[in-house]
């Protein structure tokens, strides 16, 4: 099984994150603050700050969170290369608290796997309004 994570599924340049920072929603956990813009392509950034800890501890939470989502996939479809958890039409930033550094792995993946249901509501509701709004101009 192939775990990849390609580029193309990162946010990579600074401007990319804060875009995403500013038009995007943000959700709320106990050890990180994930926001997303339903306008995306599927891609992925992770922003650590020195408030974490030293270079160690902030490379361990970036590993961490890209394991998590690189393993979040279909139970149905193990192939699949999309992640469950990172719809196609989401970018997500994931910002990391201070306490990340000092959670243990388990923790961490708990509270994304948390975050995951309000951003299935968020992706599902700008699904609808996508729908709604292309009916708008429909005739009748």
């Amino acid at each position: 099984m192939k775990f990849a994570f390609p580029k193309s599924r990162r946010l990579r340049k600074r401007v990319d994150i804060v875009g995403v920072q500013r038009a995007g929603n943000a959700i709320h956990t106990r050890y990180f603050v994930v926001v997303c813009d339903v306008q995306g392509r599927g891609r992925l950034g992770i922003t650590v700050s020195k408030k974490v800890g030293n270079a160690v501890n902030r490379s361990r939470v970036k590993r961490l969170v890209r394991e998590f989502v690189r393993t979040a996939r279909p139970v149905a479809r193990p192939d699949c290369s999309d992640s469950a958890w990172l719809a196609d039409n989401l970018d997500v930033v994931v910002i990391a608290k201070k306490h990340a550094s000092s959670a243990s792995a388990k923790a961490l993946w708990a509270d994304l796997a948390g975050a995951q249901s309000a951003m299935t509501e968020l992706s599902a509701r700008a699904s609808r309004a996508a729908t709604d709004s292309s009916l708008v101009g429909a005739p009748s």
